[in-house]
């Protein structure tokens, strides 16, 4: 009886001291979250509080480097670019009194602050080379670097193909959070460039520009227009046309000479006449299937198109007059014929020489 009554007075201490402990430990931590810990303060926010009443706008400055262009796509209208991106913004949260006064911490991650979401857009295929990492200033100025490679699209104007100019674009904007009132792209030119030579062979980049033109995209969400703040990096490209000199010009130019060498044939010998016509119009045929990867599949004539179009016709006409002078010759019409040759051979030799200054210099 005694026992059972000394394990009953052991068990109410028992719980008395667990009921004590419990209730320091709760004002323990209450106390601990009051003097440890600063007040919550959410750094992934816009910097600037008057957004939401349009007052202040965030501007980001960029800077764009230029380490290559590996390709140039003419027949799909795109380009491969790799450079880095340097994007500097202020946020007065981020000042060291600040981060000093809310015991806040010293080094950062883009992934924990305030950025401005960028996005290509006119690229669906791009990746990071590496992560990015973040820079803060005693005065609350932060800055990221982070390189790119990628494929973008620009829209190419070839009528004057094989000896054009292109303008090639990288349109560098955000996710479209941010109105075009809200936040400004600025392009920082102290901190840009393009590298000396690129890798690319049969172009030549003649200049670099930056524009900072607002776009306008419907937003599903508020079934409006909304003006989206962006920055195009522009660069004109001037194409070298040797290779199409020789792939296309110079062989095309043979086969025409070749059709023409039927003025200098008798009339009389319509079978050399015929043979020689017939070669020119099976090859002439036979080359522009094979040209079939080296143009742009585009609607309109470009001057390459001018060029080979005029050849496959001076081509044609050649074996139609050899055919007029033979039926000239068979009716014992001979010197006739002849005298249709001589004037053959400087009326289409110079029409032809016309047409090479009308597909590449005028």
């Amino acid at each position: 009886m005694v026992k059972k009554r000394l394990n009953e007075l052991l068990f109410a201490l028992t719980v008395v001291s667990l009921n004590f402990v419990t209730v320091a430990c709760i004002g323990s931590e209450h106390d601990t979250s009051s003097t440890l810990y600063p007040p919550s303060l959410d750094l992934k926010k816009p910097p600037s509080e008057m957004l939401q009443l349009g007052e202040e706008k965030i501007k980001v400055f960029v800077g764009f480097f230029l380490f290559d262009i590996a390709s140039i796509n003419t027949a799909e209208q795109t380009f491969k670019a790799d450079f880095s991106l340097r994007l500097q913004w202020h946020d007065s949260r981020l000042t060291l009194k600040s981060r000093n006064e809310k015991s806040m911490p010293a080094h950062y991650g883009l992934a924990d602050i305030w950025h401005p979401d960028i996005r290509f857009l006119n690229s669906q295929k791009f990746e990071k080379l590496y992560d990015g990492f973040v820079e803060i200033n005693d005065q609350g100025d932060v800055s990221t670097v982070q390189r790119y490679v990628g494929e973008f699209t620009t829209k190419f104007a070839l009528k004057d193909f094989p000896i054009d100019t292109q303008m090639l674009s990288i349109i560098l904007g955000t996710s479209g959070r941010y109105s075009s009132d809200d936040l400004e792209f600025v392009f920082d030119p102290s901190r840009s460039g393009t590298q000396e030579e690129l890798t690319i062979a049969d172009w030549s980049i003649t200049s670099e520009s930056a524009q900072n033109a607002p776009m306008t995209f419907f937003s599903i969400d508020t079934s409006r227009s909304v003006s989206l703040s962006s920055l195009s990096f522009l660069f004109k490209a001037r194409r070298h046309a040797g290779y199409y000199t020789w792939k296309i010009v110079v062989p095309l130019t043979l086969i025409v000479l070749m059709a023409f060498a039927v003025f200098w044939i008798d009339p009389a010998k319509l079978g050399a006449q015929v043979t020689i016509s017939t070669a020119s119009v099976i090859t002439v045929v036979a080359f522009q299937f094979s040209l079939g990867y080296l143009l742009p599949k585009i609607s309109y004539l470009t001057r390459i198109d001018t060029f080979i179009l005029g050849s496959t016709i001076f081509v044609f006409l050649a074996l139609a007059e050899s055919i007029v002078t033979s039926a000239v010759a068979a009716k014992k019409h001979a010197a006739v014929a002849r005298k249709i040759d001589l004037w053959s051979r400087w009326l289409f030799s110079a029409s032809f020489l016309l047409l090479f200054f009308i597909s590449f210099v005028f």
